[in-house]
C-alpha cells in the first residue's frame, strides 16, 4: 500500500501490486507534501494563498477519521 497526494485536497490509498487506487479521502485543504507517522497516520501540511495560511491535517486509516486541522504559524 502506498499513500499519495497531489496539490489537490485528498489523500489516495494505492495498491502497488494491482496499480489501482483503493480509496480517496478528501480533507478540504490543499496538499503540500505528505508523511506517514509511526502509528500509520497520514499527515499533510496544507496551504492557501488567499489569505496566506497553513494548516496540519492528519488522517487515521485505522479509525477512518480526520485529525485536525491545526493552524501553523510562520
Amino acid at each position: 500500500i502506498l499513500w499519495g497526494a497531489n496539490r489537490g485536497s485528498s489523500f489516495d490509498r494505492i495498491d502497488t501490486k494491482t496499480r489501482t487506487r483503493l480509496s480517496s479521502v478528501n480533507h478540504g485543504g490543499e496538499n503540500y507534501g505528505i508523511s506517514i507517522g509511526p502509528d500509520g497516520v497520514v499527515w499533510t501540511a496544507t496551504y492557501s494563498s488567499n489569505p496566506i495560511r497553513g494548516q496540519l491535517i492528519g488522517y487515521d486509516p485505522t479509525a477512518q477519521r480526520l485529525i485536525g486541522p491545526f493552524n501553523l504559524s510562520g
